[in-house]
């Protein structure tokens, strides 16, 4: 071989891995992008490694795509590069808005509300950001992303086609194998334009299915009456936490200091209940519980069933559901659907699963614009991460006060045992102490603004690995910790006057057990709403009850 036949392999091979990279660009759009999105919005080294990883993954992905779209006839590879560059063009445009409005790339959540929303709602939106500089952007934009579709399909035959069978069916069956693994890597199928239609908008799809088998305008009407006079303004707030355990926080007797805010909270009547119990290890079904007073094990009947938010509709409270959890189009956003039920809802979290998420402190603004509504009566949900898994992602690095094996509390029988993760136990703890904060941020917001009321519990509880291998939600065998939560109340100075009967039995009643499943019932009566239901109730005599979490042990703490 001649120096002149080196230099032309040289050229052909730099040639080819250039439209290679050429194409990989193209091909991923969303990893482009990415690059825009704030550093701020997603903690954690970790998340940057793997986000580095999923694009690498798409990158081979596109590359190993591109090769074998490059096998077909040349008539039927100018159609599908067309179709391709097309919906390339689509994706690109939508991802450079998504991530100019919200600084998020574009998933499920957004797709569903898309499909959701009517033109006048799309009117609205464009007008908001409509401007010369958006307009230009799109338009380049697009115009650079047609342009290297063109570019590619007239130069990326000619170089990659004409390949063996064998070689070909190897590359189809890589294809495969990357495109079955890849959905365990962070925002490998969110963020693949391809795999995007099946994966994502499959799963957008199926939960709008779930939320068109609800009809809140024909729930069952319960005939509620208002005790408070007519003219008689309130505002409660009801706060769902996630993922909280109350052997976790200082409030409830933990040696490390996860409540410092909640222990000396003053300018409220509170109330902190000793011993409660979700019936349900995952969030979903717990909230229905919680919604409806009654037993849940199918989301679909339940949701059609009389509820919390319908039934303080009935005595004309304008309801609101602000929700910063995983958003709609996955099947974590079942635990929000009750948001159909509200007047009004806010979903923050606009990004899809495993992307990361926005810390709690998005709903201080949301809570704020609910709470200047001028309507006389509200009543207004508020819904968190709280402390969701991953643990780590969950607080802003300023609330990383717990980080090394010497840190770990005494009491914890497996500390130093094989499979016990101190960092996660630790970035749990953390979470709390975040979590303690924006609570005591919502209180101070809620004080300035009249709130008449403010509640708090969490979902369900959750194993953190001191008790047990486990980590994370319970399942139906336990452990016990998984079921038990926090559940707080607090009432303005002028709501205690006004419900003082109640709320002295309340007070009596903390010490006992009691079942969030029934929190309907309590509810109702510190927010002054007379309804023919039947469930007990902390305000009013003592109703024993069974709770599935009595059916387990209770852990043993060491000494």
């Amino acid at each position: 071989m001649n120096l002149a036949t080196d230099r032309s392999l040289t050229h052909r091979i730099a040639s080819v891995a250039i439209l290679m990279l050429v194409a990989s660009l193209w091909m991923s759009p969303a990893n482009v992008f990415s690059l825009l999105v704030p550093f701020s919005s997603a903690p954690g080294a970790e998340y940057y490694v793997r986000a580095i990883m999923a694009g690498l993954v798409n990158a081979a992905w596109s590359m190993v795509f591109v090769v074998v779209v490059a096998q077909l006839p040349k008539a039927v590879h100018a159609v599908v590069f067309s179709v391709l560059a097309l919906w390339l063009t689509v994706f690109a445009t939508a991802t450079a808005v998504h991530v100019g409005i919200y600084g998020q790339l574009i998933g499920a959540p957004s797709l569903l509300a898309i499909f959701d929303t009517s033109r006048g709602e799309m009117s609205e939106f464009a007008a908001i950001y409509a401007s010369v500089h958006t307009g230009l952007a799109l338009a380049a934009t697009a115009a650079i992303w047609l342009t290297l579709g063109y570019f590619l399909r007239k130069r990326l035959q000619p170089v990659l086609g004409g390949l063996k069978w064998p070689l070909v069916a190897a590359l189809v069956a890589l294809l495969l194998a990357m495109s079955s693994t890849g959905w365990d890597r962070l925002a490998f199928a969110n963020n693949n334009p391809v795999l995007f239609v099946y994966k994502v908008g499959g799963r957008a799809f199926a939960t709008r299915s779930y939320f068109q088998n609800i009809n809140p305008d024909e729930v069952q009407k319960v005939n509620a009456r208002l005790k408070a006079p007519a003219s008689e303004r309130q505002t409660h707030v009801l706060i769902i936490g996630e993922s909280l355990t109350p052997t976790h926080m200082s409030l409830y007797g933990y040696p490390r200091k996860t409540t410092p805010h909640l222990e000396k909270m003053t300018g409220w009547d509170m109330v902190a209940l000793k011993d409660v119990c979700s019936e349900q290890p995952m969030t979903q079904l717990s909230i229905a519980e919680l919604m409806t007073g009654l037993p849940a094990d199918d989301i679909i009947q339940a949701a059609n069933r009389p509820n919390l938010l319908s039934i303080l509709k009935e005595v004309d409270f304008k309801t609101f559901w602000i929700t910063n959890q995983i958003g709609l189009g996955s099947e974590y956003a079942l635990g929000d659907l009750w948001s159909l039920y509200a007047h009004e809802s806010k979903f923050l979290n606009k990004r899809d699963f495993g992307e990361g998420y926005d810390f709690d402190e998005v709903l201080l603004p949301a809570l704020k614009d609910a709470l200047a509504d001028t309507a006389p009566r509200k009543f207004i949900v508020l819904h968190m991460m709280g402390s969701h898994g991953k643990y780590g992602q969950r607080y802003p690095q300023s609330f990383k006060k717990w980080t090394g094996n010497a840190d770990i509390p005494a009491h914890v029988p497996r500390r130093g045992s094989e499979g016990f993760n101190a960092q996660e136990y630790n970035d749990y703890d953390n979470s709390v102490l975040y979590t303690d904060h924006i609570l005591n941020e919502i209180l101070a917001i809620s004080a300035q603004q009249g709130v008449s009321s403010v509640v708090y519990l969490s979902d369900h509880g959750q194993n953190i690995g001191e008790f047990s291998e486990l980590v994370g939600h319970s399942t139906t065998n336990g452990p016990r910790q998984g079921f038990e939560v926090p559940y707080l109340y607090f009432f303005s100075a002028d709501h205690a006057s006004a419900i003082r009967p109640q709320l002295e039995t309340l007070k009596g009643n903390a010490a006992h057990p009691y079942s969030s499943r029934h929190s309907l019932y309590t509810l109702l009566d510190v927010y002054r709403v007379e309804a023919p239901l039947s469930g007990p109730r902390l305000t009013a005599s003592y109703e024993g009850t069974t709770r599935y979490c009595d059916s387990l042990p209770r852990p043993t703490l060491a000494q």
